[in-house]
């Protein structure tokens, strides 16, 4: 998503429709080789999945933070318009910790614990100015959320070096911060349908770890992905014929289970599918400690979706597989 967001005719036509889920038991987690995710940074992310997506590895909540912006005025709280504006339809955030951002008064910003109402914040007016990714670097860039010097790096990793395609100029961005680049791939997208993306991977040497970054919409063609707000199973995380019916008690997920935002998933799987990601990219994530993923509004969601689906791993022959094996690290 670029800092222009839906117009609000389109936010009144895709609020139409209410959406409820039926519930049902789901199976036990088989064991996953896949190493976990080391956790995921999410800045100015759009709702990505009904429900909101839960890690199925150990706690329900995904290791690292979520972030929206925000600013209180006196007539009450405005919001980073990208945060909220798939919530109209249903969609929500995954659940993470979540660090609601006052671009006003630094000193009101608030932290939550992941908690069951983490995934539908912030909550307030719609304000287009506030989704800047520079906005959002300057604000997470000096917070300790017990990342340690983890928070600095990300902050600039996923807000700014996400959306640099010239390879060089990004090499020499991490460097700056103390990571090398190990690995980076560029797809021109579709002629109609996801533009053109980037994603790099940094290294940092003395211990191994690996930052991998998403880019955020930087064309039209992006829009039309953003804009396909289809509900589909993605990686595991819900049979394949699961779907969620409008309000007729006819829906059928079960517990945990969750569908996503077909959009942003073809934007993820756009740029992992690519030649250039799975031989510079894919095959270096074998060589991390861990993974870190970051980025900034769509980068932000396909980081979410990223990290879910190496967490949920699903083997050869389950539902889910066609997409994580483009994905997976463990061979």
């Amino acid at each position: 998503m670029v800092a222009s967001t839906l117009p609000l005719v389109s936010v009144l036509v895709l609020g139409a429709s209410a959406f409820r889920v039926k519930p049902k038991k789901r199976g036990q987690a088989q064991a996953q080789s896949q190493p976990a995710i080391g956790g995921i940074f999410a800045y100015a992310a759009p709702g990505s999945a009904q429900p909101g997506l839960q890690n199925p590895r150990g706690s329900a909540c995904f290791p690292g933070f979520r972030s929206a912006a925000v600013k209180q005025q006196w007539f009450g709280q405005e919001c980073d318009t990208a945060t909220t504006i798939t919530g109209v339809i249903g969609f929500r955030h995954p659940m993470m910790d979540f660090k609601l951002l006052d671009m006003k008064k630094s000193s009101k910003s608030t932290f939550y614990r992941c908690n069951g109402d983490v995934g539908n914040r912030p909550r307030g007016l719609s304000k287009i100015a506030l989704h800047e990714k520079e906005g959002y670097r300057d604000a997470t860039k000096e917070l300790d959320l017990g990342w340690t010097n983890l928070t600095y790096v990300m902050a600039h990793m996923g807000n700014i070096v996400s959306y640099n395609n010239d390879a060089d100029s990004a090499k020499a961005e991490g460097a700056r911060l103390g990571w090398t680049m190990i690995g980076t791939a560029f797809d021109k997208g579709g002629g109609l349908y996801v533009g053109k993306q980037v994603s790099h991977l940094f290294q940092k040497s003395s211990s191994k770890e690996c930052i991998l970054t998403f880019q955020g919409s930087s064309s039209i063609q992006d829009w039309t992905a953003n804009l396909n707000i289809q509900k589909k199973p993605f990686c595991g995380y819900a049979p394949a014929d699961a779907f969620i019916a409008p309000e007729d008690d006819t829906s059928v997920l079960g517990v945990g289970e969750s569908l996503v935002h077909k959009g942003f998933a073809d934007a993820l799987m756009q740029i992992v599918r690519s030649s250039e990601w799975q031989s510079n990219v894919r095959p270096k994530l074998s060589q991390c400690s861990t993974v870190y993923v970051t980025g900034h509004s769509l980068g932000a969601a396909q980081a979410e979706l990223f990290g879910a689906c190496i967490n949920m791993a699903p083997q050869r022959g389950q539902t889910g597989y066609d997409e994580y094996k483009y994905m997976s690290y463990t061979r």
